[in-house]
C-alpha cells in the first residue's frame, strides 16, 4: 500500500486509496467522518491530558487509574479507525518489553502495582497504533488537530498557575514539594511543554497560513512556561533537541538499505545503554558535599536525592541484574539499603515510589534484558525518523521535526519519569506514532475480527484491574480517619476489604495487611500473624519491622527474633527512633542496661531536630513539618530522657 502525500502531482497515483478513505466506518460521509474524528481525539486527548493536572490535585495512584481509564475510552472509541498495524523491529522489541514485563508478575510482591504498569504498556501499543493511522492517513489534519490540543493544554496550565499564585482554595501543594515555584509539579508541565511543542512547529512547517498565528503564540507560551519552571532536566532536554535539529539539518540520504538500518539500530541502542547505565552510575558514585555545603548546580535538594535515590538503585540492580527485583516492586524492595542521605523525606514518613529515573525503575524491576529490549525499540524509532529526515519531500522534513522532540523525551526520562505518567505517556505515544507514520519503511497487517475480539479482551482485563485498585485505594483515605477516631473495628473489617480487592499496598507503600494488624492489636486480639502477612508484601518496612519486633518480645516472648527485626529496622532508617526505643526497651527488660544506654546514644535526635528545622525552611513552613519540629521531635526528647533516667537508676 503507498501511502498518501501531501504533494498534489501524487494524487491521481493515489485515486483508488482516496476512494477507501471516503467509506467512513461510522456511516457519514468523509468530511463530517474527519470532523467527528478530530473532535473525539482531541477530546480525549485533552481530557487524559488535563485529568491528571498535580495543580488540581494530589499525586496518588486513584488518580493515576482515572486518566487510565481516558485512555481506555480512547482506545475503544478510535481503535476501529486504526486499520493497520506497523510491524517493524521496534515494535516487536517493544512488545516482547511488555511480555517480560509480565512475565516479571511471577516473583513481583507488588502484583497490583505490577499489573498496572503492563497494562499501561498495552494501552501504549493502542495509542501508538492510533497515531500511526491517524498520521500516516490524515497527516495535515492531524498536524492541525494536535496543535489545537497542543493550544487547549497550554491555556489550562497557564490557568493552572494562575489559580496557585492568587492561592485560590487549597490548590497549591508548592509547599509539600517544596517547589520555589507556582506550580506543583514542574516535571509534568514541563514535559508536557516539550511534547506539545513539537506540533505547533510541524503545523508552521506545514506553511498553512489559518494556523500561522496559533502556532507562533503556543511555542512562545510553551517556551515561557519552560523558562518560568526552571526545571533543569527539561533544559537539558531542550539542549538534546537543538543539537538534534542541527545535526540532522545538513543530512541528505538516499533509500538506505534495511540491513544497514539495523546496524545503525544497534549502534544508537548500545550509546544509549551506556549513556543510561554507565552515565547514571558515574553520576551516582560522584563524591558531593554533605546536604548543608552544596553550592552551584547541585545545590538544589533534588538533585542530591536524586543521588542517593541512583546509588540505591544500582545495589538493587546488581544484587539481580537479569530479572529484576519484579515487576511493581521499586517501592517495595527499596528500603532494603539505607536512605540515610535522603532523610528529609524519611522524617516526614515519605515513601518514593520511583527512582526518578524511568531507565533506571525498569533496569532494577525486570532486568537488563528488559531495558535491552525498551532501549532497542526506541532506537529503532530515532534511526528510522533520522533517515527518514535526510529524504526528500514533505515526510522526510516532518520526521526531522518529530525526531528531536522524541530524543528530548528520552533525555528527560534519565532524570524523571515521564514513562510513568499517564498523560505524558499517551502524548509520548502520539509522537512515536507520528515518528512511525513519517519514516516507516516495515510491513503491515489489517486488521481482523481475531485481533479485535483480543484487543476487546485485554482492555476489558486491564480496565478490571484498573477499576478494582481504584476502589481499594479509595479505603485508604477513610482508614487513615478512622484510626485518628479510634474506630478499631471499623479499620479491621475494610483494611480486610481493601486488602482482598487486587491491591495490598497504599499509596505510602504501606500494605493494607498492616492496618489490619493495628486493628486487631487494639482490639486486644492476637495480630502478630497479620503483622507477619504485612512483611510478606512490604519485607523492607521500617513501620511493621519496628511493631513486629515488638510484638515478638511481648506475645512470644521470642527475644532474639525481637532483636534481630529492630536492628534490621534501624539498619534500613538508621533515623528512625521508635525502632532505637523499642530495642532499648528489650534490653533494658532482659538485664543488660549497658547495651540499652549504648543503643540510646545512638539516637541524635539535636542533629534530627536542627535537619527539620532547615526541612521547615525548604517546604515553606509546611503543616507536617511543623508538627514534627514543634510536637513530634520534643515528644521524643522527653521519652528519650525519661528512658535515660531509668537506665541511669537502674545502673
Amino acid at each position: 500500500m503507498s501511502r498518501p502525500t501531501f504533494h498534489s502531482k501524487h494524487y491521481s497515483q493515489n485515486k483508488s486509496l482516496k476512494e477507501v478513505h471516503s467509506r467512513a466506518p461510522f456511516g457519514v460521509r468523509n468530511s463530517h467522518r474527519h470532523r467527528l474524528l478530530s473532535i473525539l481525539t482531541g477530546l480525549m486527548i485533552c481530557i487524559t491530558t488535563l485529568a491528571f493536572s498535580p495543580a488540581l490535585a494530589d499525586i496518588s495512584n486513584v488518580v493515576r487509574f482515572s486518566c487510565m481509564a481516558f485512555m481506555l475510552m480512547l482506545g475503544c472509541l478510535l481503535s476501529f479507525y486504526s486499520r493497520r498495524v506497523p510491524i517493524t523491529i521496534g515494535t516487536m522489541a517493544f512488545a516482547l518489553f511488555v511480555l517480560w514485563q509480565a512475565v516479571s508478575i511471577v516473583w513481583s510482591t507488588n502484583k497490583a502495582e505490577a499489573l498496572f504498569d503492563v497494562g499501561k504498556y498495552v494501552m501504549v501499543l493502542f495509542a501508538v497504533m492510533f497515531s500511526y493511522n491517524l498520521f500516516r492517513q490524515h497527516p495535515v489534519k492531524a498536524v492541525v488537530m494536535m496543535l489545537y490540543v497542543s493550544a487547549i493544554v497550554c491555556v489550562v496550565s497557564l490557568a493552572a498557575a494562575v489559580m496557585q499564585a492568587v492561592n485560590i482554595g487549597d490548590l497549591s501543594r508548592a509547599a509539600r514539594y517544596g517547589i520555589v515555584s507556582l506550580f506543583t509539579h514542574k516535571g509534568t508541565y514541563s514535559m508536557l511543554a516539550l511534547l506539545t511543542m513539537a506540533f505547533p512547529f510541524m503545523a508552521l512547517r506545514l506553511r498553512l497560513k489559518r494556523v500561522r498565528l496559533v502556532s507562533i503564540v503556543v511555542i512562545l507560551a510553551q517556551a515561557g512556561v519552560l523558562l518560568f519552571l526552571q526545571a533543569r532536566a527539561a533544559w537539558l532536554a531542550d539542549l538534546a533537541i537543538i543539537g538534534m535539529l542541527l545535526l540532522l539539518w545538513p543530512l541528505k540520504f538516499g533509500e538506505v538499505k534495511p540491513l544497514w538500518r539495523m546496524f545503525c539500530t544497534l549502534v544508537v541502542a548500545l550509546l544509549m545503554g551506556f549513556v543510561v547505565v554507565g552515565g547514571s552510575r558515574c553520576f551516582a558514585n560522584i563524591p558531593l558535599k554533605g546536604p548543608d555545603q552544596r553550592e552551584g548546580l547541585l545545590s538544589n535538594a533534588s538533585v542530591y536525592e536524586r543521588q542517593a535515590l541512583w546509588r540505591m538503585t544500582f545495589r538493587m540492580v546488581d544484587e539481580k541484574p537479569f530479572t529484576g527485583c519484579g515487576a511493581g516492586n521499586w517501592k517495595v524492595c527499596y528500603p532494603k539499603v539505607s536512605v540515610r542521605d535522603v532523610f528529609s523525606m524519611d522524617m516526614l514518613d515519605f515513601q518514593f515510589v520511583r527512582p526518578h529515573n524511568d531507565y533506571l525503575r525498569i533496569l532494577s524491576e525486570s532486568g537488563y534484558f528488559s531495558l535491552a529490549l525498551l532501549l532497542f525499540a526506541l532506537a529503532s524509532l530515532l534511526v528510522n525518523g533520522v533517515f527518514a529526515a535526510g529524504g526528500c519531500g514533505r515526510y522526510g522534513k516532518m520526521a526531522g521535526i518529530t525526531v528531536p522532540f522524541l530524543a528530548g523525551v528520552l533525555v528527560f526520562a534519565i532524570f524523571d519519569f515521564p514513562l510513568d505518567r499517564i498523560e505524558l505517556l499517551l502524548w509520548i505515544s502520539i509522537l512515536c506514532g507520528a515518528v512511525m507514520a513519517f519514516s516507516q519503511h516495515g510491513r503491515q497487517i489489517r486488521h481482523n475480527a481475531v485481533s479485535m475480539v483480543i484487543g476487546c479482551i485485554i482492555l476489558t482485563f486491564i480496565l478490571f484491574v484498573g477499576c478494582c485498585h481504584w476502589h481499594s485505594e479509595a479505603f485508604y483515605p477513610v482508614i487513615v480517619d478512622n484510626i485518628h477516631q479510634g474506630h478499631w473495628k471499623m479499620v479491621e473489617q475494610m483494611s480486610k476489604t481493601a486488602r482482598n480487592t487486587f491491591c495490598n499496598l497504599t499509596p505510602m507503600a504501606v500494605p493494607y495487611a498492616y492496618y489490619e494488624a493495628m486493628a486487631l492489636e487494639n482490639l486486644h486480639e492476637p495480630a502478630i500473624e497479620t503483622f507477619r502477612m504485612a512483611l510478606q508484601d512490604s519485607p523492607y518496612n521500617k513501620k511493621i519491622l519496628t511493631d513486629l519486633g515488638r510484638l515478638e518480645y511481648v506475645e512470644k516472648h521470642d527475644v532474639k527474633q525481637a532483636i534481630a527485626y529492630l536492628e534490621e529496622s534501624i539498619r534500613i532508617s538508621p533515623a528512625y527512633s521508635y525502632a532505637y526505643f523499642n530495642l532499648a526497651q528489650v534490653y533494658l527488660l532482659e538485664g543488660q542496661k549497658q547495651k540499652a544506654a549504648e543503643i540510646l546514644q545512638q539516637l541524635d535526635l539535636d542533629y534530627k531536630q536542627q535537619q527539620m528545622v532547615k526541612m521547615v525552611w525548604h517546604y515553606h513552613q509546611d503543616e507536617i513539618a511543623n508538627y514534627y519540629v514543634h510536637d513530634a521531635v520534643p515528644a521524643e526528647k522527653d521519652y528519650l530522657d525519661l528512658m535515660v533516667e531509668q537506665i541511669e537508676a537502674l545502673l
